[in-house]
């Protein structure tokens, strides 16, 4: 899945940074629901859809786990020194960062997280 995805997305003129965001949100969001998503060993599916418009990208990640809303995923405060952090809680805040909107739907079973990442903001009409 992450090839066509990365193959879609260095088809188009995209500046580095933009690119980098757009696959460690889609990354992060993704690892996130296979290890914390499923409470059973059986079979599931993660679709990924992707819409490249004229000067941004909707990203559609649908699946079938426990219902899960990123946006109030809060998460845990940072200590004072680095090495008292714990492992993890930032791939979420990392993607809600990164992308420029973001949002979630349960629906008959399945979660529905879009993502829009604009990669010419300035030229962006309404979407």
């Amino acid at each position: 899945m992450f090839l066509r995805v990365e193959k879609l997305l260095c088809s188009h003129e995209i500046q580095p940074a933009v690119l980098q965001h757009m696959r460690l949100s889609l990354e992060e969001l993704i690892v996130n629901i296979i290890s914390y998503g499923y409470e059973d060993h059986k079979r599931h599916t993660i679709e990924l859809k992707v819409d490249c418009r004229k000067n941004h990208f909707v990203f559609c990640l649908n699946h079938d786990g426990v219902p899960f809303n990123p946006l109030a995923f809060k998460s845990p405060p940072f200590p004072n020194r680095l090495e008292d952090r714990k492992v993890g809680g930032l791939g979420i805040l990392l993607a809600k960062s990164f992308m420029d909107e973001m949002s979630y739907k349960y629906i008959d079973g399945c979660n529905q997280i879009t993502l829009i990442k604009k990669v010419n903001p300035e030229q962006e009409s309404t979407i």
